[in-house]
């Protein structure tokens, strides 16, 4: 590959993913620019946030936030001060994707049933979404989603994606 390319090194798993199907305030899938900009931590804060949907444990809930919803796998102390859980599964429990480094979409089968009502991250937010009237979340599978990814002409149907990697000019030592 290009020798200056810039590789992220994120420290949760699929963070790659989750940034290129939209999970950045002010993008949408494919980092395109979104109409509004969501809103940060240090606006939740500030308490301009009355209610949080979270699908990661942390240590707290942010000062302002009145309704706390958390979607894990895991206990935290953050599930503690949550007013809803949902569990959810871990990524050995559910088929899907998961997106490498080098920013290929690579199939993840499970190896293990998730335990009691733990369901797919995607399941829970379609059950929401369809119970909310919201369109788009008719999805019956973890294929279904894929299909819909690769179909959506910000990653070519190889797996690979066409977002250019970040540039970073190396100036010589």
């Amino acid at each position: 590959g290009d020798q200056n390319s810039l590789i992220p090194l994120w420290t949760e798993g699929n963070a790659q993913g989750v940034c290129d199907m939209g999970g950045l305030p002010g993008f949408l899938p494919g980092w395109q620019p979104a109409k509004t900009e969501g809103v940060g931590y240090s606006e939740m804060q500030k308490g301009k946030v009355k209610a949080l949907y979270t699908t990661e444990g942390g240590t707290s809930t942010p000062d302002g936030v009145e309704f706390l919803v958390l979607q894990d796998v895991y206990p935290s102390k953050l599930m503690e001060s949550a007013d809803a859980v949902l569990p959810a599964a871990a990524f050995t429990e559910t088929n899907g994707t998961i997106t490498s480094l080098e920013r290929r979409v690579l199939p993840v089968r499970a190896c293990a049933k998730p335990p009691g009502a733990a369901l797919s991250d995607w399941e829970i937010i379609s059950k929401i979404a369809r119970g909310l009237s919201a369109a788009g979340f008719e999805f019956n599978e973890a294929k279904d989603i894929t299909k819909e990814i690769t179909g959506s002409g910000f990653i070519p149907n190889e797996g690979v994606r066409s977002i250019p990697k970040t540039e970073l000019s190396l100036a010589p030592l």
